[in-house]
This record gives C-alpha cells, structure tokens and sequence, in this order.
C-alpha cells in the first residue's frame, strides 16, 4: 500500500493499541459520511482525515472497489445541480435517484447562469455567467462532498466575455499530478474584439497562463466537445478532421476523420465521446434513412493513435415518436447507457438490452450530464 507521511499521533486518543498503518486501512475503506463525522473525534483525527495525501489514497481506494455504483451529475433548469444515481447498476428501469446538492451553494447562482465545464475526482468546475453585470462572470472549483469551494477569476481584460463550455475541459493529468483547467473564450469587449484565446490554469500553479497558438488551432474553439484521452483534448472540427491537443506538451495535431460520412444518410449530431468501461475513444451519430426512419451509431477507436482503425460497435433504430422529440444525444454512463435529452424528459437507452426500449428516468429539462465520483479532494489541494 502506497504509504503516506504520517503526523505526529497521540496514542491514547488515535491509535487505540493499533499499529499507524493497520489504523489507516480501517480509515481508507470508510465511507466519507463516516470519515466527516470522525473529523470531530480529535484534533488528531482532523489532521489525518484533512491530509491531502490521505484524501488521494481514500480516492484510490474507492476507485478499485467494484460494488461502489457509479454516480453522474445532472444540471436542470434554474442552475439545480443534482446527484444522479440508478437504484439497480444493472437495470435501469428500477429508476433513479435524484438529489439536489447546491442548495448549500445557491448564493453563487443568484442573478447568473450555470454552465458544468468539468467534474473529475469529486470536484466540479462550474462556470457562472453574470446575467446583471458586466465582466463579472466567474468560475468556480466545488466539492459537494465537503462544500468546499474555490473562486477563479477569468483571465484576459475585463469586459463581456464568453467562455466557449464545451471546448474548455477540467481534470486531472496522471504523468504531471496535477488538475488543470483549459479554457477557450471570446472577449467580445475587449480589445481587439471577438479574438478567441486559450488559456491553462493549474492548480500547482494557480494562475492562467495564455497559450500562443495559430489561427488554425483556434479552430479547437469552433468544434463540438472537448473530449479527454490519453492526457489530450480530442475535437472534432469540420466532421473532416480531428483537432489533437496534447496537454503535457502543450502541441497541436491535426488527424483526419477517416469514418466516411457519406456512407450515412443525413448525418446529424456528429460528436466524440469516451465510455468510462471500454476506456476507448467514440465517435457517435444520429442519423436519418432515406425512407425517414431515425437510428443512432456507436463507433469505437480499436487502436489509438491508428487513426483508420475504427469500427462500428452498434446501431439502434430509434422510433418515429422518440426522434421527433430528442433535441440532444447527451452521452453515456460509465458501463455504455445512451442518455437522450427529450423536450421535457432525461431518456437513457441500454444497448446491451434487445429490444432497444427507451426509459424515461427522469421528467425534467436536463442540459448537462457528467460522470462523478464522491471524494475529499480539495480544491486547494495544493495551497
């Protein structure tokens, strides 16, 4: 077990007979409810529990336990940001649990729009636009867990701004050990006006630092989503081309799209996307026959960086009723379900299951769905 560095125990209120690293295993396979509670036994607990590094190993732990359910957020209309849970992983039309968690966190959404830039290792990077004053747009780095929360300015000069949510990206780089934040905005007020730039921001370094790229690489901005692989940002530009950016070299490839669109009937919704389970890099697509029937694609990557090695995985046929009211293909849960945005509705779909029936989950206007894992990772994890 990966060790970490242990402060200075009182025996009697702590350790209880039992030797540092036998107490911190039992520590390590607590559940976070416990773990906050415990804070409050001693001070010495409180210092073990707070360790960033103890929070990290707790992580780790968590991750390579197989009975815990995966967990995704959902962002609603009002800025309701909620916990989303399926009551069985293995079918989903036992239905779902929905919890709101920023009624802790409401005074930051007053008089502003919500977007979700972002969620990795139990922190959220939300992105609050201001609807009452100018250039005061903010983001902010949130543990539900712990209601923690860190506030970033934007970076660039002052005035109306624009941040492009779906290019920008937040989470973790395994080969630097750090959280960044890439982001992609327009400073409409600025001068000069409506240049598109690229910024990074650390949290070893916690400043934005401006990336110096081409014209063309602006065109990362113009894309769909930015959708993370490998320790890079893929996007797909022009459904010609796929836009690389590496994010611990900080350069830019261009691959070519090498799945003929052609070959599809009116192609429609074009995006790249990464199954948590299959850890393989999608391509995904609805599209319409020329008879007028609906069906939806699954394209996987076999090879990465083997750029025509793709390979279509599944199709499902979509009936008239459900394509006429999808206004969105949203993505996936970790183990592959389809998440559909209706007019009014959160549909998911089981590719696994024959036949393909859509499941209502959920009657509310849903914008955003993210993978999310609890933990008491910090956002100032390295202050």
């Amino acid at each position: 077990m990966t060790t970490m560095k242990q402060n200075k125990y009182e025996e009697s209120s702590l350790l209880m007979g039992l030797s540092e690293d036998l107490f911190l295993e039992i520590l390590l396979r607590l559940p976070l409810k416990s773990l906050g509670r415990f804070k409050s036994v001693c001070k010495s607990w409180l210092s073990v529990i707070s360790n960033p590094e103890f929070a990290r190993l707790h992580l780790q732990s968590s991750n390579l336990a197989t009975s815990n359910p995966r967990s995704m957020l959902t962002l609603q209309k009002h800025n309701m940001v909620s916990l989303f849970k399926f009551k069985s992983s293995t079918d989903i039309t036992k239905g779902v649990d929905l919890i709101p968690l920023n009624q802790q966190f409401v005074d930051v959404f007053l008089g502003g729009s919500c977007f979700i830039v972002g969620s990795c290792d139990g922190i959220v990077c939300l992105y609050i636009k201001s609807q009452e004053k100018c250039g005061e747009d903010l983001l902010h780095l949130w543990n539900p867990t712990t209601n923690e929360n860190k506030q970033i300015s934007l970076p660039g000069d002052q005035g109306l701004t624009y941040v492009h949510v779906d290019s920008s990206w937040f989470g973790y780089i395994p080969s630097l050990k750090d959280y960044m934040i890439f982001l992609v905005n327009t400073n409409i007020r600025g001068k000069p006006a409506f240049v598109k730039r690229m910024y990074i921001y650390s949290f070893r370094n916690p400043k934005w630092r401006e990336l110096h790229v081409t014209h063309e690489d602006l065109s990362f901005a113009l894309g769909s989503n930015s959708i993370f692989m490998n320790e890079a940002l893929h996007c797909l530009v022009g459904r010609k081309f796929i836009h690389k950016f590496d994010l611990v070299a900080e350069t830019f490839e261009r691959v070519p799209f090498s799945i003929k669109l052609d070959l599809l009937p009116k192609p429609h919704q074009i995006m790249l996307d990464v199954i948590g389970e299959k850890n393989g890099l999608c391509a995904r697509f609805m599209h319409r026959s020329e008879i007028g029937e609906w069906m939806f694609e699954l394209w996987m990557l076999e090879e990465y960086n083997k750029w025509n090695s793709w390979k279509k995985l599944y199709r499902i046929d979509l009936k008239k009723e459900i394509a006429r009211n999808i206004t969105r293909l949203l993505g996936f849960t970790y183990n592959g379900n389809l998440f559909i945005r209706e007019k009014n509705a959160l549909t998911v779909i089981d590719p696994s299951q024959n036949p393909h029936l859509p499941i209502i989950v959920c009657r509310a206007t849903v914008f955003t769905v993210t993978d999310y894992v609890e933990s008491l990772i910090s956002p100032f994890y390295f202050a």
